[in-house]
């Protein structure tokens, strides 16, 4: 990605990062009962960077929301423009029209105003999805390691890489069509049995979890 580019990112970024932390979208449930609380360190390992970065406050200035806002932004845009230079996909005023667009989508929105420990989780998932498009696998191992330390849900889309990477891998290596269609089936299989029986082991019971409208788990 150009210098060029990475300016535009950066100006968007900072520029939204402002409005979202002046409240002019306004805040989420979740905010007001716990992020807006200055330099919060709870939970467990796999919360306390998310919960850091969220709630980061200097001199009573905070500085959480402005910190997640700015980097789910910048994230999200070297994806959409690092995707668009891959596949020959025009990046003028339309592009940059259609990033300032995805960052006003739902999940964006309510990453940085409301569930803002999943909005770093997913600004650290985001650049290792990048690092990873690129193969720079040292960068993608210390983001998606950052990841995990934000949010326990990392381990959902960060093994979803993990697997896709072992099937590419499997794929360039072994150029057998029969093993690639095994491949197929055994990559779902393993993913539904880990998340029915490795996340509880290693999440605890999420039967006394709180399920908004109809449960989807």
């Amino acid at each position: 990605m150009n210098t060029h580019e990475i300016v535009k990112i950066l100006a968007v970024s900072v520029i939204f990062s402002l409005i979202v932390g002046s409240g002019t979208y306004g805040f989420g449930t979740d905010y007001y009962a716990s992020y807006i609380n200055a330099n919060i360190s709870w939970g467990s390992t796999t919360d306390r960077l998310g919960w850091m970065l969220a709630t980061l406050s200097v001199n009573g200035i905070h500085l959480g929301i402005y910190i997640t806002s700015f980097l789910l932004a910048f994230s999200s845009g070297l994806i959409v423009f690092s995707f668009c230079k891959e596949y020959n996909i025009s990046n003028g005023i339309v592009l940059l029209i259609s990033y300032v667009i995805l960052l006003h989508t739902w999940p964006i929105i309510m990453s940085t105003s409301n569930v803002m420990r999943q909005g770093v989780m997913m600004t650290f998932v985001f650049i290792t999805l990048y690092f990873y498009l690129s193969e720079a696998w040292l960068r993608v191992i210390i983001f998606a390691t950052l990841a995990f330390f934000s949010h326990k849900s990392a381990v959902l889309f960060v093994g979803i890489m993990f697997m896709v990477g072992v099937y590419d891998f499997a794929v360039s290596q072994l150029r057998l069509y029969a093993v690639q269609r095994l491949l197929l089936v055994l990559i779902p299989i393993v993913a539904i049995f880990a998340i029915y029986f490795i996340f509880p082991i290693a999440f605890g019971n999420y039967d006394n979890s709180r399920i908004i409208g109809r449960d989807f788990r």
